[in-house]
């Protein structure tokens, strides 16, 4: 079996810069945190922050086509439950998005 080729995966940024002060503590509190985060509103988690790597440090593969075709299904599972679950609620992810991003 050959080593797999390293790859990057997209991921959306938001710059933090302009945003209220709140949200940049909380970035600053998340960056101190070497783990993982769970973000929980109303007894949910809406956000799992993980620590980024250093470029040097990164172990990102290609994954086989059987790999991403399973975390393709595990991701379209968690998708699908974080719908019902916010729709159970009665909020929309931009309403989360907002709240997130509101200045208290």
């Amino acid at each position: 079996m050959g080593k797999r080729k390293s790859t990057r995966t997209k991921t959306h940024q938001i710059d933090v810069t302009e945003k209220a002060a709140q949200v940049r503590e909380f970035v600053v509190e998340l960056v101190q945190i070497k783990e993982p985060v769970d973000v929980v509103m109303e007894g949910k988690v809406v956000i799992r922050a993980l620590p980024a790597k250093e470029p040097a440090d990164a172990d990102f593969v290609d994954a086989t086509p059987d790999e991403r075709a399973r975390a393709w299904r595990e991701i379209q599972k968690i998708q699908r439950k974080v719908g019902r679950s916010l729709k159970d609620l009665g909020v929309t992810e931009d309403d989360v998005l907002r709240e997130i991003l509101t200045d208290d």
